[in-house]
């Protein structure tokens, strides 16, 4: 969880909100892959307070998180 919010506080550059397609995925054709274990470690981070989630996505589109406050001081 915590390499997962790492990777993902480096690839928004400073913004507090990060959809988790546009930060972890990677296109393969027309396939997006994302990392083992990866919604684990999300909701897990939005279970103890680290995240939470502001838009619910969809098919398409995945969630979109922000980091709270605890989540700001952890990284």
């Amino acid at each position: 969880m915590m390499e997962a919010l790492r990777e993902a506080a480096k690839k928004t550059e400073g913004a507090d909100r990060f959809d988790a397609r546009q930060a972890f995925g990677k296109r393969v054709g027309k396939h997006m892959i994302f990392p083992v274990g990866l919604g684990s470690a999300l909701a897990k981070a939005v279970r103890e307070g680290y995240l939470v989630v502001i838009g619910e996505g969809s098919r398409r589109r995945g969630r979109t998180y922000e980091f709270t406050q605890k989540g700001k001081a952890l990284l």
